[in-house]
């Protein structure tokens, strides 16, 4: 049905192949651009009595970029939290 909006969701790459496939790019170039979220829990030396019950735990303390100094790469963004409630749950 010409015009209807279409949904194809079958993976990053699965997706791409598929598409490139559909309209005949065989050697077109096509560029995969990842966002990775990872929980890392930080240990501290001693409990902080209260950190769960406050309410500055859902909001990011601290925001950190790193890139390298010609600023060519990709540049990493990093967000610490005082308590995330995915790992007080675990």
């Amino acid at each position: 049905m010409a015009g209807w909006p279409c949904l194809l969701a079958a993976g990053a790459i699965s997706t791409t192949g598929i598409l490139l496939r559909s309209l005949g790019a065989y050697e077109q170039t096509a560029w995969l651009k990842d966002s990775q979220y990872f929980l890392v829990p930080l240990l501290l030396l001693r409990r902080v009595r209260g950190a769960t019950r406050e309410w500055l735990h859902a909001l990011s303390q601290i925001f950190l970029e790193l890139a390298e100094p010609g600023g060519q790469d990709p540049t990493a963004h990093i967000q610490l939290y005082s308590n995330n409630d995915l790992i007080s749950q675990r």
